[in-house]
């Protein structure tokens, strides 16, 4: 009985140290998402809030930040729906081991095993982006303290 509840003890604990998907810095990409546990083939990774955008809308985003995680969005009266959750920083992968859904009804996107996931690899969805088109800029160099020019008295 014991040795039971050792090992259920110890099966919670892993439990809440390892998430089903955590993000962490990807060198090239900014972030990204990860298996933290093997998911399966058509099987759900996760489910992201929407929040729609009419044009007018998107309009007033153009060229900022947002612009970038924009999702076209097939709902009438809308073009584009911010995704919630961690269905924006997905990166992109023309063999994405991962493919996602949209769902007018629950306004909520869908993300789907497009194949067996392991624990610790980078999930892709293809956003069917144009070559170049949502290049991440290189990182500036660091800048470093210029001395003082100036002379001591």
């Amino acid at each position: 009985m014991a040795a039971s509840r050792r090992s259920l003890a110890k099966a919670v604990r892993s439990a809440r140290t390892r998430p089903a998907l955590y993000v962490r810095g990807v060198r090239g990409m900014g972030r990204g998402v990860f298996a933290g546990r093997r998911f399966h083939k058509g099987e759900v990774i996760e489910v992201c809030p929407v929040v729609p955008l009419t044009r007018g809308e998107e309009r007033k985003c153009r060229g900022t930040v947002l612009d970038r995680y924009f999702f076209a969005w097939d709902e009438p009266g809308y073009v584009v729906a911010m995704v919630l959750g961690l269905g924006c920083v997905y990166n992109t992968s023309p063999d994405p081991n991962a493919r996602f859904s949209q769902r007018w009804s629950t306004r909520d996107m869908v993300y789907r095993a497009a194949r067996d996931i392991e624990p610790g690899e980078q999930i892709f969805v293809d956003y069917e982006w144009a070559p170049g088109e949502f290049d991440i800029p290189a990182a500036r160099p660091k800048r470093t303290p210029r001395k003082s020019q100036r002379g001591g008295r």
